[in-house]
């Protein structure tokens, strides 16, 4: 398969549409930004502050940084072991880094868990969600016409399991995923 210019463009409009609204919705949402990351998100997201900032992957900082006193991530008693792989948080790694950087600048917080952070990550979010989207028009312009190919990208942008797990739920693997 080919990817050109004029591809690019007769998806563009109908994934451009897709990331603006859930730009907007995602950038009004308070409730993402003042919840903590929990269970499987804990896991994934992990990873980024205790290599990127505390060189510990014994994840002793992540009780006090997280504001979440459960280390439901990690298994063993003696020596804490991260249950969860690093794909997710691989992906998410140039966002953090980004935000880790703003964060220092602006000098906020620079914990791996303030309000910058996880705006950043959910900019990552949609980035992998709209990069799949647009990967998934290249594969349905080979079978069918542009105009059906821009209506299933909006149908599968607005109405699957994506908008949420690109919404709410974005430190989970689905959308990234999805992008893969």
């Amino acid at each position: 398969m080919q990817i050109n210019v004029k591809s690019i463009l007769k998806q563009g409009g109908a994934v451009a549409l897709v990331f603006l609204i859930l730009c907007v919705i995602t950038s009004n949402s308070e409730r993402l930004y003042n919840k903590a990351y929990r269970w499987d998100a804990a896991g994934y997201h992990a990873y980024l502050p205790a290599v990127l900032i505390y060189n510990d992957m014994s994840f002793d900082f992540h009780k006090k940084e997280s504001g979440h006193p459960k280390g439901e991530f990690y298994r063993g008693k003696d020596k804490k072991i991260n249950r969860y792989s690093l794909g997710v948080a691989f992906l998410q790694a140039p966002f953090f880094g980004i935000a880790h950087l703003t964060s220092k600048f602006f000098d906020r917080k620079s914990n791996g868990y303030s309000v910058i952070y996880k705006k950043f990550l959910a900019f990552g979010a949609i980035f992998y969600a709209s990069l799949g989207l647009l990967f998934l028009g290249f594969t349905l312009n080979r079978y069918f016409s542009v105009k059906t190919s821009n209506l299933a990208i909006i149908a599968v942008g607005f109405a699957t399991n994506l908008v949420y797990y690109t919404i709410l739920d974005l430190m989970m693997s689905h959308v990234y995923s999805f992008f893969l």
